[in-house]
């Protein structure tokens, strides 16, 4: 499902999905934010909210759009890579 808190437009399914609904809004691919584990692209105008609406975007609260991000596959997969490059930085701390 694509979501969005009125500024940021994220899906908690997959890239793919997301790619598909701003293409079909008229955002072009090279606007997504390519934030680790967070992808998403801003609707920067009221036109381009107006749009994400009429094509069937859910418009939540922060505390929603959060929750639907940390739904996303992609979100599970930046954790893991975090929790690893963590780990070795302690260990070559301590060694």
């Amino acid at each position: 499902m694509i979501y969005s808190d009125g500024i940021h437009l994220i899906s908690d399914t997959s890239l793919e999905e997301l790619h598909a609904f701003a293409e079909k809004i008229g955002l072009k691919r090279g606007w997504l934010h390519h934030t680790p584990g967070r992808p998403h692209y801003d609707l920067v105008t009221e036109d381009i909210r107006q749009r994400a609406r009429d094509a069937g975007a859910k418009f939540v609260g922060r505390r929603e759009l959060v929750a639907a991000i940390r739904r996303n596959p992609l979100y599970a997969e930046w954790q893991t890579e975090r929790a690893r490059r963590r780990n070795r930085a302690n260990r070559s701390v301590r060694e």
